[in-house]
């Protein structure tokens, strides 16, 4: 038996990333997540950018990865990079996960609607109603 070890796979964003590029890369670090990587989100510097900007960045990232509850919270500053890690998912809840249950809950529920319809109705059930001819009213 040989001890696998997760592999890990780094994002890199730069400090002004536009926002479609962002997104890419989000979706795409979910992906590996979901398939139990580890994810390593880290931020580049260029030249005088204050470290704040990089900090932002990296709050903004982690509202998108809200539903993984193993991130490590501390962002660690290495000379012009900040990093953070997100640990893969073993079994947790994600986008997938919900979207299949939503799914599995929409099944469950046509079928019980076609159950519904299905159920056979008597003469003298109140979802009925009889017409009149026309010129006959109660009035």
């Amino acid at each position: 038996r040989k001890n696998k070890q997760k592999e890990m796979k780094e994002f890199r964003f730069g400090t002004f990333i536009a926002e479609g590029d962002k997104e890419r890369q989000v979706n795409r670090a979910k992906e590996f997540l979901d398939k139990g990587h580890n994810v390593k989100l880290t931020v580049w510097r260029k030249g005088r950018t204050p470290i704040e900007h990089s900090k932002l960045l990296l709050k903004d990232l982690l509202t998108r990865f809200a539903a993984y509850s193993t991130i490590d919270a501390v962002p660690q500053v290495e000379g012009k990079q900040v990093s953070m890690m997100i640990k893969g998912a073993t079994g947790g809840s994600s986008d997938k996960q919900e979207k299949k249950d939503a799914e599995t809950k929409d099944e469950k529920n046509s079928s019980k609607e076609i159950q519904d319809d299905q159920a056979p109705r008597g003469e003298g059930d109140k979802g009925t109603v009889r017409e009149e001819p026309a010129g006959t009213s109660a009035n």
